[in-house]
């Protein structure tokens, strides 16, 4: 069942039952990239288009090592996604993907996810990492708001590594 308007903002774990939802789920504006001179594709925010494909093509259920949490409106429909997961040895946990559909973009529900994220990992427990676009400000400023610092690492793609201790008290 779909939280009502006033719970809004107390996202769910995902179920199989919200596959053909998240499945449809747009947090890129334009929803697709645009191809311009043959194979070549562009888009103003690719960074939101590569979210919205990694939040798309989860399988449900998700390992043990994994969690998705979906935020739904009064039709069941996704309005945000947060998918998070433990790495290998239990040490990090790893923010994968976030998004907001666009007409729901501004409201808080990104920090309402983050926060729920961040919650669930008690003091003493592994610590929190994600990669931001260095180009996407608008998720930088998400993730520093949440008590995540820009450890200056990249990755060879334009990746920044974001990191939160999780003793930290929350942003």
């Amino acid at each position: 069942m779909a939280p009502t308007p006033l719970e809004r903002g107390v996202a769910v774990p995902a179920e199989w039952i919200h596959l053909p939802a998240l499945q449809r789920f747009i947090c890129a504006r334009p929803e697709r990239a645009e191809f311009r001179g043959g194979r070549r594709s562009y888009h103003p925010t690719p960074w939101a288009l590569d979210v919205q494909s990694h939040l798309r093509s989860l399988r449900l259920p998700l390992p043990p090592s994994e969690s998705l949490l979906v935020d739904l409106d009064e039709q069941g429909e996704v309005i945000a996604a947060c998918h998070s997961g433990y790495d290998s040895d239990g040490d990090v946990l790893l923010v994968f993907a976030i998004g907001v559909r666009p007409d729901h973009q501004g409201a808080g529900l990104a920090m309402n996810l983050l926060s729920q994220v961040i919650g669930s990992v008690g003091p003493g427990r592994p610590d929190l990492v994600a990669r931001i676009d260095v180009r996407n400000a608008r998720s930088q400023r998400l993730f520093a708001g949440a008590g995540f610092e820009d450890t200056g690492a990249r990755s060879g793609d334009d990746l920044a590594l974001w990191a939160r201790s999780s003793s930290d008290p929350l942003g």
